[in-house]
């Protein structure tokens, strides 16, 4: 069995509006992002994965939000990530930039199985992300990395929750291993949570359903995607794309 997705806050000096003092979101106007950090980077048996073009920067100042028109997603900024820091503060910094828009309070949080509240209704999206095998050490590439959420809305209490949730893989060497998780790209994570927003926007603010977003980061994995070696495809929830139930 995969553990749950563990979190470790970085005291910073700079919280975001809303979000957990005891993290900053550092937003960046300009430049790109070629990072990946482990999101479960808490985890005892797993320190946070740092690559090469990691990069260092200041604590930025962080601007009032603009509430946005009908299914247009706010503009989104660019990341680059101190070396302390874990992913948390990428997907709830993105999550709380953009849900703030919306007129209900709504939350973020790690889930290990799909909620058995049948008023949930589930969203899955797609990205390219990374594997290291706590045995082995080996490394891959997937273009086919999944993330499963569920949202539900309180009308009466204004309350919105969104569970997620990210899909690892098993390594080709180690089949028998837990699932590795999977580590995320900045920008793929601004990817699926401007697709989430758009989506919620659509069931319940009245969004015209904005055009998908199914770009992804570059690359070439080496093998096939192993249906056998997938936890997503295992839960079946693999399709390719959006998906909402």
């Amino acid at each position: 069995m995969m553990p749950p997705t563990l979190y470790t806050t970085i005291p910073m000096n700079a919280p975001l509006p809303g979000a957990n003092p005891t993290c900053t979101w550092i937003p960046q106007q300009q430049g790109g992002v070629s990072t990946a950090l482990n999101t479960a980077c808490a985890a005892p048996y797993q320190p946070p994965m740092l690559y090469p073009d990691m990069v260092n920067v200041a604590v930025g100042q962080v601007g009032q939000a603009v509430v946005p028109p009908a299914s247009t997603s706010p503009m989104k900024p660019m990341y680059h990530m101190s070396v302390t820091m874990c992913m948390e503060v990428v997907w709830h910094g993105e999550f709380d930039r953009l849900f703030q828009t919306f007129p209900d309070s709504w939350t973020l949080g790690p889930t290990t199985a799909p909620p058995v509240n049948s008023q949930f209704s589930m969203f899955q999206d797609s990205a390219k992300v990374r594997f290291s095998c706590q045995n082995c050490s080996r490394a891959w590439t997937s273009m086919k990395g999944r993330v499963g959420f569920w949202f539900h809305l309180e009308r009466d209490t204004q309350k919105g929750e969104v569970l997620f949730k990210l899909y690892g893989q098993q390594c080709q060497r180690c089949p028998n291993a837990d699932f590795s998780h999977a580590m995320w790209y900045p920008e793929e994570v601004v990817k699926v949570i401007e697709n989430l927003y758009n989506r919620i926007g659509t069931v319940h603010y009245g969004f015209v359903l904005p055009p998908i977003r199914i770009d992804r980061r570059t690359g070439k994995p080496r093998a096939q995607h192993d249906s056998k070696l997938c936890q997503a495809c295992k839960d079946g929830i693999c399709q390719e794309g959006w998906t909402l139930k």
